[in-house]
Order: C-alpha cells, then sequence, then structure tokens
C-alpha cells in the first residue's frame, strides 16, 4: 500500500512538471530572431519544471518559477539566411518544435490606418511591379495579428490567428505596405532576413498604446482616463445590448439602401465607418478611442522581443490636441516602449504627418513630431509632406514613406555610408528688420528649390502674409517682407501638398517650419 502510494504521488508530480508548455504565438514557426543581440524567449510552463532551448547547437536552459513563468536567454547570433529549427524541452521531453526560423533585423512597426495600410490598397499599376518582384526579395517577413484586439489587462499572448508571413507572392497583398518598403530598403542593403513585427490599428489614438500606469500620470492622459474607468463603471450587459441593437439596425438599415441602389441602377451608398461601429462588452466607448487597451492585447504580449528598434507612423486622430499635449504624450509613448524592451536607447523612428485637408490643426502636430523626435535620444524622423492627398487622409505611395525610414535607419541604427538620409531641418532664424536668413541642418545636402519657392509666410504687424521675396543662397533661404519681420514660417497649415518646393540636392523635402523672434 505505501508503495503504491509513492508510485501515485511520483505519478503526480510529474504530470505537474509536464504540464503543457505555452509561449506566446510570436514564438512560431517562420520567425526572425534579432541577429547581435541576447535572444530572450520567455513562457509558461509546470511550476518549477526545467525548460530547455535547443537553437543551432547551442542550449539554454531555465526553471520555471512558482506560477510557471520562465524566461531563457539564449545568447548572440550572426545574421543568416539559412532556415533553422528552434526546439524547446520541458522536463527533458520535447515540448514545442518551431521550425523556418532566421537571424536578421527585427523591427516593431506601430502607429494607426496609415501603418496598417496594405500593398493591395496602393494604386494597382504602380504597386505591380513591387508585387510581382515579391518572390525576388529574400526573406522579408511579417508577423500580423487581428487590428482590432482589446483587453482590459496585459495579456501574456495574441488574440487567435497571429502568426509570421513571408513577402511572397502568396502574401504580400496583404502586406502592410510602410513596414514591408521598410524592411525590404534594409534586407536589400544589407543581405540580411528582416523580421516586421506588425501592431497597428486605424485611427487610435497615443493613450492607446501607453499602459495604465503611465497614462494615469502623466497630466494630458489622465483625466480620459478617469473618464473612461467612470463610464465603465456604468456600462453593464443592458447598455451593451442597447448598443448592439442599434448598430444591427443601422446595418440593416445600410444593406436595405445598398439593395435599392442596385435595383435602381444607383452608386452604391457610401459606408460611413463612424456611423457604423459594433459595441464591444469591455468597453463603452469606441474602440480605438479607449486608453491602454490595446496596449494590454497587442503591446504586452511581445514586449521585450528583442528587436533593433521601432517604426512609428500616427498623429492623425491626435492632431487636435495641443502641441504641448501632443509632444507629452508622445514622449510617454517613447519612454514605455523602450521601458518595455528594457532599453532606454533603442532606436525609435516616425513619419512625420503628410498634407490632408483638415480642420485640425496638422501643422502643430507635425511640429510636436519634430521637436520630440529631436529632443529625445536616438530617435529620428521623415517628413511626408510631399506625400499627401487634398480629401484623402491615406497617402497612396507608401514606398516613399517606407524606404525614407529604411535610409534613416541604414544611416543612424547601421551606420552605413549613406550620405543623406533626411531633408533639411530648421536651424536658425537671424532678423535684420525687413530680412531674415533661415539656416538649417542639411545632413551632408545642399538646399534647392524644385520650381518657385512656395509655401514661404511672414509675420508682420501680427498677421501671416507671402513675402516680398525669397531665394535661396549657399545653403541660406534668404526672405524680404514690406515691413520689419516677426516671424517666418513654411508649410505651416494642414493642407500643403501644393507649396511643397524646398529641398536638398538629395530630392528630400524639407521640414515644415515655425519660427518667430
Amino acid at each position: 500500500m505505501k508503495r503504491a502510494f509513492c508510485f501515485l504521488c511520483m505519478l503526480l508530480n510529474c504530470a505537474l512538471l509536464s504540464a503543457d508548455l505555452a509561449m506566446p504565438s510570436i514564438f512560431s514557426n517562420g520567425m526572425v530572431l534579432q541577429a547581435d543581440k541576447d535572444i530572450k524567449l520567455w513562457g509558461k510552463s509546470g511550476a518549477g519544471a526545467k525548460v530547455e532551448i535547443d537553437f543551432d547547437g547551442i542550449k539554454k536552459s531555465a526553471i520555471a518559477d512558482k506560477s510557471g513563468k520562465w524566461v531563457v536567454h539564449l545568447g548572440e547570433f550572426k545574421a543568416s539566411q539559412q532556415p533553422r529549427t528552434l526546439r524547446v524541452y520541458e522536463g527533458g521531453k520535447l515540448a514545442k518544435t518551431i521550425s523556418d526560423v532566421l537571424v536578421g533585423e527585427v523591427w516593431i512597426c506601430g502607429g494607426q490606418s496609415n501603418m496598417a495600410y496594405r500593398l493591395s490598397s496602393m494604386p494597382a499599376e504602380y504597386a505591380k511591379p513591387f508585387i510581382e518582384n515579391a518572390g525576388n526579395l529574400k526573406n522579408v517577413r511579417q508577423f500580423v495579428m487581428r487590428d482590432s484586439a482589446l483587453a482590459e489587462n496585459p495579456q501574456f499572448d495574441f488574440p487567435e490567428g497571429a502568426k509570421w508571413l513571408n513577402a511572397d507572392s502568396k502574401n504580400i497583398r496583404s502586406m502592410y505596405a510602410v513596414p514591408y518598403f521598410f524592411g525590404e530598403t534594409i534586407a536589400q542593403k544589407m543581405d540580411v532576413p528582416v523580421g516586421l513585427v506588425c501592431t497597428p490599428m486605424g485611427a487610435t489614438k497615443m493613450a492607446n498604446w501607453i499602459p495604465e500606469e503611465v497614462v494615469e500620470k502623466n497630466p494630458h492622459t489622465v483625466k480620459q482616463w478617469e473618464k473612461f474607468l467612470k463610464d465603465k463603471s456604468n456600462y453593464g450587459e443592458k447598455e451593451y445590448e442597447r448598443d448592439l441593437e442599434k448598430y444591427n439596425r443601422g446595418m440593416k438599415e445600410y444593406a436595405r439602401q445598398v439593395k435599392a441602389a442596385k435595383e435602381s441602377g444607383k452608386p452604391k451608398p457610401k459606408f460611413r465607418w463612424t456611423e457604423h461601429v459594433k459595441p464591444n462588452r469591455i468597453t463603452p466607448w469606441w474602440e480605438v478611442n479607449t486608453p491602454v487597451y490595446f496596449w494590454n492585447a497587442k503591446i504586452a504580449p511581445l514586449a521585450g522581443y528583442t528587436a533593433k528598434g521601432f517604426i512609428w507612423y500616427q498623429g492623425e486622430s491626435d492632431a487636435s490636441i495641443s502641441k504641448e499635449a501632443f509632444s507629452s504624450i508622445f514622449e510617454s509613448l517613447i519612454c514605455q516602449w523602450r521601458k518595455a524592451w528594457n532599453d532606454d536607447n533603442m532606436p525609435f523612428y516616425c513619419v512625420q504627418l503628410a498634407s490632408f485637408d483638415t480642420k485640425a490643426n496638422w501643422a502643430n502636430a507635425r511640429n510636436a513630431q519634430l521637436e520630440t523626435s529631436m529632443r529625445l535620444n536616438n530617435c529620428g524622423i521623415v517628413t511626408a509632406i510631399d506625400c499627401g492627398e487634398k480629401s484623402d487622409i491615406h497617402p497612396r505611395y507608401k514606398d516613399i514613406v517606407g524606404r525614407r525610414l529604411g535610409i534613416l535607419a541604414l544611416k543612424f541604427a547601421y551606420n552605413n555610408k549613406i550620405k543623406n538620409a533626411c531633408g533639411p531641418i530648421l536651424k536658425d532664424a537671424k532678423y535684420r528688420g525687413k530680412e531674415v536668413d533661415i539656416s538649417f541642418y542639411m545632413d551632408n545636402s545642399s538646399l534647392c528649390s524644385k520650381g518657385d519657392l512656395r509655401g514661404i509666410e511672414v509675420l508682420e504687424n501680427g498677421k501671416w502674409i507671402p513675402p516680398q521675396k525669397a531665394y535661396i543662397k549657399g545653403n541660406t533661404l534668404k526672405v524680404t517682407g514690406s515691413g520689419e519681420i516677426g516671424g517666418v514660417r513654411y508649410l505651416y497649415k494642414s493642407w500643403a501638398g501644393p507649396d511643397v518646393s524646398l529641398y536638398n540636392t538629395d530630392g528630400l523635402p524639407a521640414f515644415p517650419f515655425c519660427n518667430a523672434k
């Protein structure tokens, strides 16, 4: 009897130690691991279980803590195009096999709809060569997940369906365009695999992508968070069912309108997504207005995945707030993402907002993006001021923006020998009565214009007006007014497309600016 009892205890103990091992789905077939940095892998197992990872003959292990959590640091590996297999053992038994693993450059790609814009949405004829060439590009991969995903608490894993995709003829059309062209630029120049971890969701605000402990401390987000919590406390099943019924009625009415238009030979009525927003049980607000919850669902599960840096394309949904608030929240986001990756110097590169005809003050948002990027260490920014669409918030030619980000990364993250990676940025303005001389950071290039200089204004008697004269001398923009000049600005408006005229000799447009005495 005693022997049988001991045997039963031994079996029970083995069962506990061999509980099903789990890892976030980013650790899956086709993944790209970061080269030349200590690779971190983690997961859950039975409490006290020994977990061992075997990759390319290197074996490292860890013991799961009381809650079953474990972390293994695999060490550094050189970039390689050769697919390899990573095996995970629990208690000495093979628990997980991950195949087709590459080692290269990994970047986390975040933001809203312009980062989530797919190659299939680009003009068909324009995108055709990129799509047809996909099979010739080696090992650019994207980790993709559900666009809309919210959670009340930080998650261990992503919603079902998250996976790695190769940029081949099968997947290329559905790939995120800006990350793809960014990765293509790095892959071609460095001849290494590139892994792009794509997290974006259209229409989201910066506060959606910051954890609770940061949102509740930032003076520009705390009131919004408190209001959300109050509204949430009053939002139960009854309120959700009410909103769902309203949504279903709206969709039914839209379907009726589509059918009627088809029967009468009229164009299909426009689908206004803001009028047909499906409610979510866990938030009383629109998903894209809900703070914190996107961080919990889409960033928390991958935080710490070994990577080179971040690229970010967002700001449209925050363009109506003050410049000070935008800068403060953006800085909180950058610092928190770096903190989550335990690297205060991790490269963070963003896209300045393009031109767009809107009542919101995009000029202030662009200025906040630029100033924040220049103020924080190891940050960078590219402008898209020349890429905008007057009536479409989504500029279509994403290859331009993606490649500008790629060139920026090559120069500053990889110390590649690239002459110039950035358009002219305002350095100083010297005022002399009716004249002002404007100098720029030129990054090894020269100042020039395309056509007549346009988009320049001077401040005289409290009003912004066109100058009497503007011309380039060397790398200085010289401007003359009719009276004493109190300030000068360039493209400082939401829709600036027709007036983009100041460039460098490498074809990169100058960043919009506003300067006053």
